[in-house]
This record gives C-alpha cells, structure tokens and sequence, in this order.
C-alpha cells in the first residue's frame, strides 16, 4: 500500500471533527491542512472516488473553521475531486466560489490556478466560448507566476474546443502545451497532450501515429501509476481496435476497461466506454444489444450535466430506438442533442446527427424529409469525413433514390459510397451499402453484376462476423439474417440456371459458422477442470430453484454467474473435434452436397415476406416458394402447440376427454402443415433429409407428410446443416446405457427398452444417476433417456436433464463415449431449439451431433407417460434392422393405431444423415 493510500485511509477512518488534522497528524495547523489537501489531490489520479470522500470528510469536520484562503483552497480541491468523479455542475460552483474569493484576496497565482481546472469543467459542460474568454484573462495571471499551469491551461482549453468540434482550435492548444512540456520535462502532462492529439489524429484517419501515441501514454500512466489516465489510454487503444476491425479483441477490452472505471467510480468513463459499444452494436445492426449501453451513457451524461456529450449519446440512442420502431422516443432525443448543437454552433455534431435523423425518416417513410438533411449534411462530411460517415450519407442516399424508383441514380450512389467507405463506422455499413447496389441493378435489368454484388455483401459481413466473435453474435443475428435475406431474394429474382444453387450457397454459408461452433459448449478437452465443475454447480443451483421471476435477487445473482462462466469459456482455447472441423472447412454447397450419395435434402428458409424450400437432389437444386406457410404457423400451428403443451399438464383422469374434444384440431393442423410445406415440393426420392429454420424446428413436419398421404413418401431425418450430412458408415457397438430420471413411468419404459435390446443382443446397463453416464470409460452404442428435461431458450446452462444426482448439461455429452452412438432422449421438449449465438437450432440436437453420434431421437414435446413408453417400446425392434429414421417412421405409425390423437404420435423425430450398418461391432 502506498504512503499516500495509507494516509487517505486513516483520514477516512476519523470522525469528522474539528479536530479530525491534529488526530490525523502532528505539527502547524496550516502545514497539515496543506499536507492534507496535497494528498487528497495527489490520490485523486489513482482512485477520485475515495479522494471525493476524503475531501467531502475534511470539508465535513473543518470546512465551516477554515479562513477564508484556506476554504477557497478547500473549494478548489473539491471542484477538482467532482469532475475527476464526473459531477461537473456541481464542480462548476466550487471553481466560482473559490476564484471569487482568491480575487477578493488578490491572490492572483490561485486565481489563475483555479481557472486552469475551471476551463476543463466549462468544456465538458459545452461552453467553450465561456472557456475560452476566461482563459484569455488567466493567461496574465500566469505567464510569469506559473508557466506550467498556463500550459495546462491550454490544455484544458483545447479539450474545450475539443468537444465543441473545432478541432482546429483544439489542436492549435494541444500543440501549444506539448512543446512546453516536452520542453521542461513534465512526462506526465506531456502524455495527456499527446493522447489528445492522437485522438485528432484518429478523426484524421491516421491510425499507426495514434497508435503510437496512444502506447506511448499509456507506458507512461502506468509508471507513473495513473490509475485512470492509465485506463482512458486503454480504452483509446480498443476504440482504434474497433476502428481497424478487431472487435473481438476490442470488446472484451472495452468490458474489461469500463468494469475497472465503475470500481474507481469514474462515471463519465464508464459512460464514455458504453457509449464507443453501443455505437459499435448499432453500426452492425443489433438494436437490442445497443440499446442498454448507450440508455445507460445518456442517463449518466444527463445526471452529471455533461449536456455536448449528452448530446453525442442521445444521437446514437436515438438511432436505436428508430430501428426499435421507437419513433416518438427516437425524434425527442434527436430535437434535444440538436438544441444542444445549435446552442453551442458545433457544426461537426450536428452533421453527424443528421445522417441519423435521415435513417429515421427514411424509415418512417418520409423521403423528402429524409432527402433534404442529406444533400445538407453531405458537402460538409465529404470534405471532413469522406471515408467514414460521408460514405454512410451517400449509401442512404442510395436507399432513397431505389425507394423513389431511381435505378441509374441509386447504383451510381451505391457504387461510390462502397468505394468511399473505408472508414469506422462506414466499414460496417459496406455490406448493406453493397445489397443496395445489388437491388439496383437488379432492378436496371444486370443480374450478373446483381448476384455478384450480393456475393460481395455476403463475404463483407461474415467478415464482419467473423471479426466480432462468438460471444457478442447473438444480438446481430437479426440484422445478419436479414442482409442474407435481401441477398437471396435478388439471387431468385435475377433468375438463371444457377440461381437456385447460388442461393442455396449464401444460406448454407450464411447459417454455419457460428451454429458449428455452438455445438460444443464447454465441451473442449481444453476447458480446465474447475470451469467445467463450476457449471456443472451452477446448473444444479438454476434448475433446483425453479422459475424465478426476473425481479428475483437469487435469480439475477445465478444469470451474472452464468455470464461470468460463458466468458471464460469464450476465452479458453478449444480444439475442436474432427467432425466441428469438417463442418466448418465445408460450408459450400459443391463441398456437402456430394455426400448426399442419391438423397434429397430439402433445406427450409424464411424469406423477407415469407417461406421457401431448396430441394437438392441428383438432378440439381430448385427452389419453391411456400405461400400458405406463415398462415399454417401463426393460426394453426401456434394455437394447436398451446394445446398440446396444455394436455401434458392435465391429470390422467380428465385427459382422455380432451384428447378427444381437440383430435380434430390437432388433425387438421397437421393438414395445414402437410398442405403448406410439402405439397408444394413434389418429392420423389427414398429418403429426404429435412434442414428446418426458426419456428420450423419445433414443427412435426415429418409426422404432417406421413399424415393421411397417399402414394410413396420417402423416409425423413433432419439436422441442423447440411454441412453436417456424414457419407460414410459404421459399426454398431453392442453396449447401451439407459438412464431412468424421477418421472412417473420412466421405470415402464426402461424396462421394456432393456428387454428389447437384451432380445437383440445389447449389454444393457440401467441407471438413475448423472455420474454413471459421466464416468463411462468405454463407448457406447445407445444412450436412452427417460426422465425430466427444461430447455431454457437464451441460456443454454440452464438447460438439462434431470437424474438422481443432478442435471445433465449440453457440454457434458462425451465424445469418447458417444461417437457414432443412437442417442435416444425421451425427455420434455429434447428436439426444440434454442435462442444462442449464431445459432437458429441448438439444444440438444447440436449437442448430440457435436459429440460425434450418428443418429439420435428425440421429442418435440412432452407427452404421457403410456405414450412415452409405446414409443420408445415401438422404436427399437424396428431399428434393430434398419436405422433410426425408418424406425422412427414405424414407431409413429405404431403408436397411431393405439392412441391416434397426433399429441401421443407426433413428436418423435429422427435426427442424423448417416445410417447405421446394421453390422455389429462386439
């Protein structure tokens, strides 16, 4: 602990008395008054939270004794601990008080001292010109008495006009203060000027001398053991990551620094750092990561008075709240930053905001409106900002111009402002500028040059993607799939031989990167031990509480744990198994579509107004548009879910009634489905493998096609990918483990899967416990599960199956054990899907595919317990002799005879595309 830290503390410990310095220190009342007041400002740089008390503590015990010299000098350090802690009105007082009362005294050095610290202050509250005509005065006061406080002067004063947008101005101070510094050896100082001028630098567009810069304070803060200088530099070096695309690295950066700046209670740095991420998350589109970060920012900008960056903060917010369809929130916050601009003549800010304001109104439909702020704000970005928010303003120019059916004029925007935008943010909006110049030509009758701009786009944005990271890619799934929607939508619409496949192409590349990668979640060999313990507590702690409502403390205490957890395994290396790296090397349709060896895979994908199927077969791949899909999910599918959920959950005695009461429902809906989706399709092969999307994942298509159909229909099985389709063939192992949860019927049903497979010949082990799964040494043929299971949609550590020890959790399936396995989860909701990152179809689909089984078999929602048992019972002698998509068909069709209502029939699902031999392996 340093001196200084010691000394502050045993302040902190005294009562605030009038005798609080003779307790504190021996010697002259004076002398330990001044002692005093140069610790506390010396702490200030290390740690102002614990300074601001120290001072408000010493104004407490002897403020009201002090002579009118010495309270001015008190005033002063207070003005100087509350806008090192962000409260700049409130420092703004104790700067007039004190100056006040040093020009009473004609103490003209401290009169120009305190104008030094009052000009920063007058900055961040947005008045430079009050700054400035101040400054002019204190100049005398200080050229002769104190040469280095007027170079801090300067300073202070180009930050001023910093803020303000006159960088010319700014850089003309910084400059001037720098040479002094440098000159009379003040390191410190020198590198505050430089990290400033590396942020004109940055504005500049050059990059590598910012670095420089940058680095270079940030050495020296460190030294020097400047705690929040040291952190400002840091988030400086992240924003320039963000600037050169290494967002990945930036945002942990980025979190790391603004957890730091909340500990030492800087709150204007904390709300400077959530307003750099959300800027970053609205550029890429995410809205509702966006929203928070920057809501935060205004209301701490707002609370300390901070009115230009407030300003700065309420136009980023209100660009979020437009894309949220929060027009009214959106247009008070642009009216209050423009009154703020207005008043203080940026012209800078005001430009920016109106490129934003423009993407409202084009929103709202109001072209003209939107047309007349761009042609205003686009002189003055071309000549300031061309590569970054001029390229922005001429790519919307573009939209409007395609929106009022001016092709010729929209591709001539479009190209030049991609060929401009090479600049952050305007590195983010290149794709869309890009799908932009694609519709044009489309529309101008140049669909090769249209599908090759969509190509373009597409490659932009996974690069974008790739850039960001797999913790943050959830919240831009939105914006994602929406840019690939556009760009599929021209591809068909171009039209030509190969349309169907170059589609096909975009979606499957759109789809897999993050969604490979999600199938293993902690399931690394590299994952350390304590982190993989840690989860596995964590889930128990979830799941055993029950619902929690979001209000609830220990609710709220277990997701930040969760979040905590993610993290570390965000950043722990992985290598991922054989079949992950294969998936992911081949996410073209000409690298997986060899593997189909003679099946059709038909891969479902929603279209901007509605659904579409690609067909890959031996004679190629055709698209066909579903018309009566978003009918058959939203006024026949959701209202029959609701009722199959609702019948799991009624007593045995008066289910029967109901089953009966809504068969015809149930029956119908499935008509719908069939009517909707496959009708359409026309297919004509042995076996189809079904790639579902969104809503689709919890549909019973299977189960709707084999309903009432008439003729051959082929054998269904679906995954999560194509690139996931596996070719080859192995053996059987003649082990299976079956494991009974605490659930009402589970023991029926285990017992007559054991029978059925000791009848085939299978070495049957039947557990209850977690660890008997958890600690199998060799591999396994069949892994059954009957017991109780919560899929939990945006937190897959809350997710699991529940046995006699514990709950089973995604990263707890073992590749050593499960490869090549039947994975058979009879368990509540096991086939639905998850909201993760990247990820349309997670759960435990994935989870069972990313550690290496072939086949699994799974529900996609709960039924009865005679129901559960008849299947699984239904399953097996068929599988024996085939594989688990024919079996699963049998099964179905089986349990239909007995129990026909499609609730009791209808949720088993066959998932994997590569069949068991039905050799086996002893």
């Amino acid at each position: 602990m340093s001196s200084t830290q010691s000394a502050i503390d045993r302040l902190l410990a005294l009562p605030a008395r009038g005798n609080l310095l003779a307790s504190w220190q021996e010697g002259d009342a004076d002398a330990v008054f001044e002692a005093a007041r140069i610790a506390i400002l010396s702490h200030s740089e290390s740690n102002p939270t614990q300074a601001l008390l120290a001072a408000e503590h010493l104004d407490r015990a002897v403020g009201k004794s002090l002579d009118p010299l010495s309270r001015a000098h008190l005033d002063r350090l207070l003005a100087h601990a509350l806008r090192d802690n962000g409260r700049v009105k409130d420092s703004e007082r104790r700067y007039k008080s004190a100056y006040t009362t040093f020009r009473r005294k004609r103490a003209y050095k401290e009169m120009g001292q305190t104008v030094v610290g009052w000009v920063d202050t007058l900055g961040l509250l947005g008045r430079a010109k009050q700054a400035s005509t101040i400054a002019r005065g204190a100049r005398e006061l200080l050229v002769r008495r104190a040469p280095a406080s007027l170079a801090r002067l300067e300073a202070n004063l180009g930050n001023a006009w910093y803020l303000a947008g006159n960088l010319r101005l700014a850089r003309a101070s910084y400059k001037k203060a720098l040479r002094y510094f440098e000159r009379h050896d003040f390191p410190f100082d020198a590198s505050v000027c430089a990290f400033n001028l590396a942020n004109l630098l940055v504005l500049d567009g050059k990059l590598p001398r910012a670095r420089a810069h940058y680095e270079q304070a940030q050495s020296t803060f460190e030294q020097m053991d400047r705690a929040v200088f040291r952190l400002r530099a840091e988030y400086a070096l992240a924003s320039l990551d963000l600037v050169q695309g290494k967002w990945d690295t930036a945002l942990a950066q980025l979190e790391r620094v603004r957890s730091e700046l909340k500990d030492l209670g800087d709150l204007r740095g904390d709300a400077v750092v959530a307003e750099e991420m959300g800027r970053l998350f609205a550029g890429l589109g995410a809205p509702e990561l966006a929203e928070k970060p920057t809501a935060q920012a205004c209301s701490t900008y707002e609370m300390l008075g901070l009115s230009e960056e407030g300003a700065r903060a309420a136009c980023v917010h209100a660009r979020i709240l437009a894309a949220m369809d929060r027009h009214h929130d959106a247009s008070h916050r642009f009216r209050g930053a423009e009154r703020v601009w207005l008043a203080s003549k940026n012209t800078r800010a005001r430009r920016l905001a109106q490129v934003d304001q423009a993407r409202q109104l084009i929103r709202r439909g109001r072209l003209a409106d939107a047309q007349k702020m761009l042609r205003a704000a686009q002189p003055y970005l071309d000549k300031h900002d061309a590569g970054g928010m001029g390229a922005v303003c001429r790519g919307l120019r573009a939209d409007l111009a395609l929106a009022r059916g001016q092709k010729s004029r929209a591709a001539d925007l479009a190209r030049a402002a991609h060929r401009a935008a090479r600049r952050y943010p305007a590195t983010l909006e290149r794709p869309h500028i890009a799908i932009t110049l694609a519709r044009a030509l489309q529309a101008s009758g140049q669909p090769t040059l249209a599908v090759r701009w969509c190509r373009k786009a597409v490659g932009e944005y996974e690069g974008v993607v790739t850039r960001l990271g797999r913790s943050h890619r959830a919240g831009i799934e939105g914006a994602r799939s929406q840019l690939y929607r556009k760009a599929v939508d021209v591809v068909l619409a171009a039209g030509g031989k190969k349309a169907s496949a170059t589609a096909l192409d975009l979606i499957s590349v759109a789809r897999s990167p993050a969604l490979i990668e999600d199938l293993l979640h902690g399931q690394s060999s590299r994952v350390e031990g304590d982190l993989r313990h840690a989860i596995t507590q964590l889930r128990d702690r979830i799941l055993s509480a029950g619902q929690s409502g979001p209000d609830d403390v220990r609710y709220l205490t277990l997701r930040t744990e969760a979040e905590r957890l993610e993290k570390r395994i965000d950043t722990t290396p992985k290598q991922y198994p054989k079949l992950v790296r294969r998936a992911m090397a081949s996410r073209r349709l000409e690298e997986w579509a060899p593997r189909l060896k003679g099946r059709s895979l038909v891969l479902f994908d929603r279209g901007e107004r509605t659904w579409r199927a690609f067909i890959v077969g031996p004679e190629g791949v055709r698209h066909v548009n579903l018309p009566d899909a978003n009918d058959a999910i939203d006024e026949h599918w959701l209202p029959t879910r609701m009722s199959l959920e609702a019948l799991a959950h009624v007593p045995r005695e008066f289910r029967g009634s109901l089953l009966d009461r809504t068969r015809d429902e149930a029956e119908e809906t499935l008509r719908v489905i069939r009517r909707a989706f496959w009708r359409p399709l026309e297919l004509e092969c042995p076996m189809a493998i079904v790639v579902p999307a969104g809503p689709l994942a919890g549909l019973p298509i299977e189960a709707a096609a084999e309903f009432e159909a008439q003729g051959q229909l082929p054998v269904f099985t679906r995954i999560p990918h194509p690139a996931l389709v596996r070719a080859d063939r192995a053996k059987r192992r003649e082990r299976a483990l079956l494991l009974q949860g605490m659930v009402p019927g589970a023991s029926n049903e285990i017992d007559a899967v054991a029978a059925s497979l000791r009848t085939a010949g299978y070495q049957v082990d039947v557990r209850s416990e977690r660890k008997d799964l958890l600690e199998q040494n060799e591999r396994l043929g069949v892994l059954h599960v009957a017991a109780h299971g919560t899929i939990h949609r945006r937190n897959w550590m809350a997710s699991g199956i529940q046995l006699g020890d514990g709950w089973i959790g995604f990263e707890q399936l073992d590749r050593k054990v499960l490869e090549d396995s039947l994975l058979f989860f009879n368990t509540c909701e096991s086939g639905l899907g998850m909201e993760v990152p990247g990820a349309e179809l997670d759960g435990w689909m994935c989870a069972g595919l990313g550690a290496g089984a072939r086949e699994l078999v799974l529900s996609l929602w709960k039924v009865d317990d005679a129901s559960a048992t008849a299947l699984a019972s239904a399953f097996y002698p068929g599988w024996g002799s085939s594989n688990a998509p024919v079996a699963v068909r049998e099964a179905r069709a089986s349990v239909r005879e007995i129990h026909p209502h499609p609730f009791s029939w209808a949720p088993l699902v066959a998932v994997g595309a590569s069949p068991f031999s039905v050799e086996r392996e002893s």
